[in-house]
């Protein structure tokens, strides 16, 4: 929510959304039930918050300072998988809600998709194992 204060001056920004474990450009998605290791995040394609357009942007470069964050974090894909931790990622047509585990939530999983690959789809699920 806006303070008035804000929304009175004009300056109506975007809710910083909860990233947790899932690095600085992906939303961490809590209540979606994951396998045991597994945390689901996702990216939006119209997300204000996101820094850069997701549309274009593999899934795998969507991994950026991902696990525990700041220095016990993990930089990107590379030092994630060299770590011993994994990453699948789904494609949806129906936001948050359309992100299914049973799909992202497999190693190795179309980890070079990208959202610009359906022209439907509104949502990218990235389930991430951290070693």
């Amino acid at each position: 929510m806006v303070p008035a204060a804000l929304a009175d001056m004009g300056a109506l920004q975007p809710e910083e959304p909860d990233r947790g474990p899932c690095g600085d450009k992906l939303r961490h998605a809590p209540d979606v039930t994951t396998p045991a290791g597994w945390t689901m995040c996702y990216v939006l394609k119209d997300d204000p918050t996101n820094p850069s357009d997701p549309t274009y942007t593999t899934c795998r470069e969507l991994l950026v300072n991902v696990g525990h964050g700041g220095s016990n974090g993990y930089a990107n894909e590379t030092v994630l998988t060299a770590a011993g931790g994994n990453f699948g990622c789904w494609k949806s047509a129906t936001g948050v809600g359309g992100i299914n585990p049973s799909y992202a939530c497999k190693e190795n999983y179309q980890q070079w998709v990208t959202l610009s690959g359906c022209t439907t789809c509104d949502s990218l699920g990235v389930c991430i194992k951290l070693p």
